[in-house]
């Protein structure tokens, strides 16, 4: 995973001290298990974009599907460039292979997006669990 932005909302991830006689000692798996978590709330944040924009995109190639039969002439962006298309049939085919990657790519993020909620969901409980709500902060 390569981050392609900074991560722009701060999670406070690290333990508050604790006022009373009694001190939590932070383990370096503790640590791990904190660091752990911070990674996956970003790389879930990232994801999130990625999926929205994705179904904006899915949106974008179901309307232009729609929209072949009555178009003089079908412009088709691949990549950075545009292609002209004079026959809708081939137009549409090339539409519908797109829209059908990009809704199978959109069905994977979301299941890592589950996968990722499932994983930070365990490390929540099990922090919160030893150092207590009040002393470690993990929500956004």
């Amino acid at each position: 995973y390569n981050h392609t932005h900074k991560n722009t909302m701060s999670t406070s991830i690290r333990p508050k001290p604790v006022n009373d006689a009694k001190q939590i000692q932070v383990t370096f798996e503790d640590q791990q298990s904190i660091n752990s978590f911070g990674r996956l709330n970003t790389y879930y944040q990232d994801l999130e974009e990625e999926v929205k924009t994705l179904k904006d995109e899915i949106d974008r190639h179901t309307w232009g599907a729609e929209e072949i039969w009555s178009a003089e002439s079908i412009k088709f962006s691949v990549g950075e460039m545009f292609v002209e298309m004079n026959d809708p049939d081939q137009a549409e085919t090339a539409i519908n292979t797109q829209l059908e990657r990009k809704k199978k790519l959109l069905e994977e993020k979301e299941h890592t997006l589950e996968r990722i909620a499932q994983k930070m969901s365990e490390l929540k409980s099990a922090l919160y669990a030893k150092f207590g709500k009040n002393n470690i902060n993990l929500d956004a």
